[in-house]
């Protein structure tokens, strides 16, 4: 007699047809997931490069300065003055993506913040293009099993995290200065795991180059320079460290003495003294450990292995892998809000798909009691869940800050409202964003920095107070920061005369003016934004 369906669908070989397909269940997940977050993240750079207000309060201050720039002949004196009286400016930065953005209004105009947005944008993109080929090089590697799906979930992986999906569109010069860190670092790499070229000083002057650059664009990228230099140090090769170094210090340095002495000796004070970074241990170990606790396991599993006997070298990834990390918890707060984040989590997502490869090449297998399960499809399926975790969706997550129909309206009343009070007279802003796209002016660039250099004796704020108290100041407009932000709750907070600025943005005593209402009185409110009218005490 003929065999049964049923016999025939147990026998082992058609059982292999249908359960070969669930071992690749994971790596289908989180393909999906990858692509999913990726479509998330170009859906925000479409809708932010549109956008023609600041998203976030940094990025508006930026956003004025380079526009400063661009009408002043790019003096670095426009960029970093003095302070000792208007207009007060904070540039917080080195000067490097102030002068790019500058270079791209010439093409966009200096009342549009999408000169700043589209370097990051254009940087974003060419960090994950980079990520690809640094993880493409590694995984055909000899001894190496190719998977075409690695090299493109390693440099997928970053867009799945909130620090990215935050940072990667914002007139913010994080992940420019990321991209040259990284460049350098590869630069390096290449030269020294290319074994058809021979070692020469160019790798490292151009790496050197890169890095100096990195540093010029934000202060804290540090980690890929220092990793070099710990690298070459530990390899012995005294020349090729001379020639890095260099490389390095000798364009960083040049470039900050021109700053220094063409900005009247106020460069230094500035990205030194007008920038505090906030250290919370706590809220970094919950943001990079707990929210990502299986990319820095698989990561810290593949620094680890040279140190028990896999007879493997400290190559310079593991050591920019430790030094970005250490350098992460130090230089300030690593959260989704904070840029210091951005450069661990690539490389930890790197350094993830790189055990993954490594443990789809060598098929290793667990004993676990009579089983013997393979290790690569639990690693994909805990790097499935990795990704459910780090989920963010645009307008359905709150965190999320992308921009819909509702803000465009909004900003667009703000906008006009900020234009007709600009025909009053001087207007004082907690958002210089808004006055640069209004094509307005400031006398106060930055409220949050000022205040709290007040607040330590390091800023003398008299001459501001008396414009304030004297009605220089013909309009005030500020954000409301309170806990309910219903229409009610707002209304509310404006008619008792409670409702203040975001925490930091003004000092006590600047704030003691704005609610007195013999001299300043409401206007109007369009969402959280309230505006305020001097009101002439006679």
């Amino acid at each position: 007699m003929g065999r049964t369906a049923f016999s025939s669908l147990g026998s082992p070989s058609s059982l292999s047809v249908y359960i070969q397909p669930l071992k690749k269940l994971p790596q289908y997940l989180c393909g999906f997931f990858l692509l999913l977050y990726t479509l998330f993240f170009v859906y925000r750079a479409i809708v932010a490069l549109s956008f023609p207000y600041p998203l976030a309060y940094w990025e508006g201050a930026v956003f004025y300065e380079a526009a400063q720039l661009s009408r002043q002949e790019f003096s670095p004196a426009a960029l970093y003055p003095p302070n000792t009286g208007p207009p007060y400016l904070a540039g917080i930065y080195t000067p490097l993506f102030y002068y790019v953005t500058a270079l791209f209004m010439f093409l966009t105009g200096p009342t549009s913040i999408l000169s700043g947005r589209l370097i990051t944008v254009l940087a974003s993109a060419y960090l994950g293009y980079l990520l690809y080929r640094i993880a493409r090089k590694e995984e055909v590697a000899p001894g190496r099993r190719a998977r075409l799906g690695l090299a493109p979930a390693a440099a997928l992986t970053p867009f799945a995290t909130m620090a990215l999906y935050t940072w990667g569109v914002l007139a913010q010069g994080a992940v420019l200065a990321l991209c040259l860190s990284l460049s350098g670092v590869f630069s390096i790499w290449q030269a020294d795991t290319d074994r058809r070229n021979k070692r020469g000083a160019r790798p490292l002057i151009t790496a050197g180059f890169l890095c100096a650059l990195a540093l010029l664009c934000q202060q804290t990228a540090l980690a890929a320079p220092l990793a070099i230099l710990i690298w070459l140090g530990i390899s012995r090769r005294w020349r090729d460290l001379g020639q890095f170094a260099a490389a390095f210090f000798g364009l960083f340095l040049v470039v900050s003495l021109a700053f220094q002495l063409l900005s009247g000796d106020n460069f230094l004070r500035h990205i030194t003294g007008f920038t505090s970074p906030s250290l919370n241990l706590g809220a970094s170990l919950r943001y990079l450990v707990l929210g990502h606790f299986v990319l820095l396991a698989l990561a810290l599993s593949w620094v680890a292995r040279p140190l028990v006997g896999r007879f493997e070298r400290m190559d310079l990834w593991r050591i920019y892998f430790l030094t970005a990390l250490v350098l992460c918890f130090t230089a300030g707060n690593a959260t989704p809000d904070y840029s210091f984040a951005l450069e661990i989590l690539c490389l930890m997502s790197l350094m993830a798909w790189w055990q993954i490869g490594r443990l789809i090449s060598l098929r290793t297998i667990w004993r676990l009691f009579s089983h013997r399960p393979q290790v690569a499809p639990i690693a994909m399926a805990f790097m499935a869940l990795q990704l459910f975790l780090l989920w963010h969706v645009p307008v359905l997550d709150d965190s999320a800050r992308t921009p819909g129909p509702a803000e465009f309206e909004q900003g667009n009343q703000v906008a006009a409202q900020v234009s007709a009070l600009g025909f009053r007279g001087p207007l004082l802003a907690d958002n210089s964003g808004w006055l640069a796209d209004s094509g307005l002016t400031t006398e106060l660039d930055d409220p949050q920095v000022f205040g709290q250099l007040a607040q330590e004796g390091k800023w003398n704020n008299r001459p501001f107070l008396d414009r304030l108290n004297n009605g220089y100041y013909k309009s005030v407009f500020y954000e409301i920061s309170q806990p309910d932000t219903s229409e009610a709750a707002l209304e509310q907070a404006v008619s008792r005369n409670t409702a203040l600025p975001v925490p930091g943005r003004f000092d006590p005593v600047v704030l003691q003016v704005l609610q007195d209402r013999t001299k300043f009185t409401p206007l109007k409110r369009i969402g959280r934004w309230v505006f305020l009218v001097w009101k002439d005490p006679r």
